[in-house]
């Protein structure tokens, strides 16, 4: 097995766990999870790192479903195929902000979650890989609610937030009922691509 995911990932970046070491657990990928961390590695992480110009932190890549299952993660994670990683701006480059656009503006990905944090900046991103011909290209952002956390389609928020200060008037009563028609007809035309498979 090759010492390198990358150019800029080491195979010991991308399985490095302090919960696995703690637990004990082996935290060694499948050789298909391998390939697909190469493909994330080429297709998003070098990419972006190219863009930034500097380092940037990964958070979480790989896991092993005993590892996931450890740290409770989702059944369903990503991770655990190594289709999926976490990115963080500790090195100061970029901003969490400002990576998360540049995946979503000129990359091709799966999946881009702005993980909690504020408005302004999520705390760390998610994003995952699957294959061109597969890939969703959908933008979440993750919050909590009641202590459980929760996802919403982050890029109408946007849109809403962008049509907001492109319309609003005078007319405030007007602008707040254009407002609202136009969510709802962006939630109901979602919910049909989804119940038609797109």
């Amino acid at each position: 097995m090759s010492d390198r995911i990358s150019e800029h990932i080491s195979l010991k970046e991308g399985i490095k766990s302090h919960t696995a070491t703690r637990l004990g657990i082996d935290n060694t990928p499948r050789e298909l999870d391998l390939i697909n961390m190469k493909t994330i590695a080429e297709q998003v992480f070098e990419p972006l790192r190219k863009w930034v110009d500097g380092p940037i932190a990964i958070n979480s890549f790989y896991r092993s479903p005993k590892l996931n299952s450890a740290i409770g993660g989702s059944t369903t994670s990503q991770h655990c195929i190594g289709c999926a990683l976490d990115i963080d701006d500790n090195y100061g480059y970029k901003t969490n902000a400002e990576m998360y656009d540049y995946i979503k503006n000129n990359l091709d990905y799966d999946q881009i979650i702005w993980e909690f944090g504020t408005e302004d900046n999520p705390d760390w991103v998610h994003v995952s890989y699957v294959s061109e011909d597969v890939n969703r290209r959908r933008c979440l952002q993750a919050y909590k609610e009641n202590g459980k956390t929760k996802y919403k389609i982050i890029w109408i928020h946007l849109f809403l937030k962008k049509w907001w200060k492109t319309h609003a008037g005078k007319d405030m009563l007007l602008t707040v009922w254009r407002l609202k028609t136009v969510e709802k007809y962006l939630i109901v035309f979602l919910r049909k691509r989804k119940n038609n498979g797109f």
